[in-house]
């Protein structure tokens, strides 16, 4: 009798207590925990899947898929070859070049870019750059900014510049367009290529504002091949 007395006592206890944290949760605007197992997602969560897209997020592009991310990379002793240069001045719809000239060429190396590193140091990191004039070419410099203790060239628009050729562009352009005044302030370097035996670098004229000379995608395409 007192046995069954006590678990009456104990369980109406229970309840009692269950009834009291249930009122006082929703009085204070908990919200009751997601089942365990649930046969779909919980509308409440803000989770996203790891494979999903969320909408107005930017997408990262893969450079992988994309050429012009993946710089051309050649080996130093390439200029340590006997090599000639070709330049060519080309136009789209062209079906032969609007100059084309090849070239025997020098190197010049800068020295060192930016002030010397101060106090004790164990190596000198800056980077340099490395210079061909071509001769036959109106005399136009293709420069590479050699990185220090790196065993490769990367052909890239910070690490590969050419000056020099601004005037014959202009009169390449000028002849070509009824001797229209153009004023070529630079280039633009666009992309790059390589085989077993050359490296190409392509550029694009860049035109003072005031040209009237139609741009008809005028490319500035320089090649060094080795002399076999």
């Amino acid at each position: 009798m007192k046995k069954g007395f006590y678990q009456f006592w104990l369980a109406m206890g229970l309840l009692q207590t269950l009834a009291f944290v249930g009122c006082s949760g929703a009085s204070l605007g908990i919200a009751s925990a997601p089942p365990l197992l649930s046969s779909g997602p919980n509308p409440s969560s803000n989770s996203i899947a790891p494979n999903s897209e969320s909408a107005g997020s930017p997408q990262l592009e893969n450079s992988n898929s994309r050429p012009d991310f993946m710089p051309v990379r050649f080996s130093r002793s390439f200029f340590e070859k006997s090599l000639q240069a070709k330049v060519e001045i080309q136009s789209e719809g062209s079906s032969s070049p609007l100059y084309q000239a090849d070239s025997s060429l020098s190197w010049e190396d800068r020295g060192p870019n930016g002030p010397a590193p101060q106090g004790d140091y164990l190596a000198d990191y800056r980077a340099h750059d490395q210079c061909a004039t071509l001769h036959q070419a109106s005399g136009a410099i293709l420069c590479f900014t050699l990185e220090a203790d790196v065993s490769t060239v990367s052909m890239t628009g910070e690490l590969v510049k050419l000056t020099g050729f601004e005037a014959q562009s202009e009169q390449t352009l000028a002849t070509k367009d009824n001797h229209c005044s153009s004023a070529i302030s630079g280039f633009e370097f666009l992309r790059a290529s390589k085989t077993n035996t050359s490296v190409t670098a392509i550029f694009k004229p860049h035109y003072e504002s005031g040209t009237n000379c139609p741009e008809n995608g005028e490319t500035v395409a320089i090649t060094l091949s080795s002399i076999i």
